[in-house]
């Protein structure tokens, strides 16, 4: 965005009492220029006003968080992200981030209590306000069932009404929305400044829907572009359009939290993935990792139904009656047939046709002795592959010869999970197209040194068509087909 006069004519984020114009901005002005955002110009003069910008740090703690940081982005590792968060805050007791970051990377493990633990200390060392720890703690106590101590920590966060950071907002809108305190969601977000960060807009968006406020949501949702947000928000958007609900187990609700940015959800898909009780440990957030689920369709209402059957508690009552409501309309089984033996459909989080309908396939394969590399190129091909393409990408409207390529992507995962090598482009024509791609199957199973590999199959309009991914611990293999003047 410009630097405009809502801007400039905004109170100062300093808290002076006067215009930004007339305080903070002859002091910052060139550190911005007309793509800066209004939240990044906040954020700007509020911790250079705080002192944050000026701190001085023992020498290697900032190289150490920022490495830290990014250790969490996509493909994310939780364990190289603590010890160097560890060894910063050991370096530097009072360096808040260490701390709080520190605590997130056990929050993505799973171990609340270890969490509450190192959160707690980055709390009393922090050598100014910790707001993020404060809501971060609300969002700790209420995994662990321990809701008033939570809605105490939200009344501490809330006390805060010039957060340093993006960060901090989020945090807070996301404490505020395990209780559905949408309304404080709306105004914590409006008077923080910083609601045109995409994330923060996320939250202000769907507490305006909660509210019955549509028209003013869709616009903020419609420019929501961060990669966690995006793709739900644009099917509220879609929602919002039609005058329909989203899926939701409560009803009218609009669900704030997403897949993606949700460990909870990822806490259960593991405990079935392992046959364990999801419920075992956190069945305060257990609920909540249901409602996600159902909501991105990543699994059906009658399942979860199932799963929950005899379990008490006022939450499982109501989780109870929501999934039966949804079982009733016949919300999420109309595929349910129709998936091939061993396959899972899961919502695509890639930038397909629509966050409504565009779905990836998951399957297991297990690489045995006793199976010849044509075996396992039959498994994929035809029990997993070919349907898929038959159900998504209509190849047999092909006419015969026409052109296609195949590219073929051998990556070799290194120390830190990054891909390297360069694609094999494997161009041909429709008639040859399944032999093709069974002879590049063959191929790579008979050379495999994997004895597992998590297979899915997606579309994704960027990369010109249909991905095969074949992703093993050591390696991963994609198979990216484009068909010109198809997608």
């Amino acid at each position: 965005m410009s630097i405009d006069s809502s801007t400039l004519y905004m109170p100062c984020p300093c808290g002076s009492g006067s215009k930004f114009k007339f305080c903070c901005w002859p002091k910052y002005r060139d550190r911005f220029d007309d793509e800066t955002t209004r939240a990044q110009i906040v954020q700007t003069v509020r911790c250079s006003e705080a002192g944050i910008y000026a701190r001085e740090f023992a020498p290697g703690v900032r190289e150490l968080c920022e490495q830290g940081r990014e250790a969490l982005y996509p493909p994310c590792d939780p364990d190289k992200g603590r010890e160097l968060f560890h060894r910063a805050r050991e370096l530097d007791p009072r360096e808040t981030t260490a701390w709080n970051n520190e605590a997130l990377c056990y929050w993505l493990h799973g171990d609340v209590e270890k969490v509450c633990e190192l959160q707690l200390q980055g709390i009393e060392h922090s050598p100014y306000r910790n707001t993020f720890g404060f809501a971060s703690m609300a969002i700790y106590l209420h995994a662990l069932g321990r809701d008033d101590e939570s809605s105490e920590w939200i009344a501490r966060s809330l006390e805060d009404r010039r957060p340093i950071g993006r960060d901090v907002v989020v945090q807070v809108c996301k404490a505020l929305a395990l209780f559905r305190r949408h309304r404080e969601i709306v105004d914590y977000a409006t008077a923080s400044f910083m609601d045109d960060d995409a994330r923060v807009a996320y939250f202000k968006g769907i507490a305006l829907a909660n509210l019955g406020e549509a028209g003013r949501a869709l616009p903020i949702l419609n420019a929501v572009n961060d990669e966690a947000y995006e793709e739900i928000a644009q099917y509220y958007v879609e929602c919002i359009q039609t005058t329909s609900l989203p899926i939701s187990v409560y009803g009218d609700e609009w669900p704030y939290f997403c897949y993606a940015d949700f460990p909870p959800a990822h806490w259960f898909e593991n405990a079935l993935a392992a046959g364990r009780d999801p419920f075992e440990r956190y069945p305060n957030v257990t609920a909540d990792a249901i409602e996600v689920l159902i909501t991105e369709e990543i699994r059906k209402p009658q399942e979860m139904l199932s799963l929950i059957e005899g379990r008490e508690g006022e939450r499982m009552e109501k989780l109870r009656q929501g999934l039966k409501e949804l079982v009733e309309s016949g919300v999420g089984e109309e595929d349910a047939d129709e998936l091939p033996p061993g396959v899972t459909a899961v919502k695509d989080n890639s930038n397909g046709f629509g966050a409504n309908d565009m779905y990836k396939w998951q399957m297991k394969l297990e690489i045995k002795r006793e199976n010849t590399p044509e075996n396992d190129a039959e498994t994929v091909l035809d029990g997993f592959v070919r349907p898929y393409f038959e159900k998504y990408c209509s190849l047999g409207d092909h006419e015969d010869g026409e052109r296609f390529d195949i590219a073929l992507m051998e990556y070799i995962l290194d120390s830190d999970r990054r891909l390297t090598e360069s694609p094999i482009v494997m161009p041909g024509r429709y008639d040859q197209f399944w032999d093709m791609f069974r002879k590049a199957l063959v191929d790579l199973f008979d050379n495999c040194f994997e004895s597992e590999y998590l297979c899915e199959v997606s579309l994704d309009t960027g990369c010109g068509g249909p991905i095969l991914a074949l992703n093993g611990e050591k390696t991963v293999d994609l198979f990216m087909v484009s068909i010109p003047d198809r997608y």
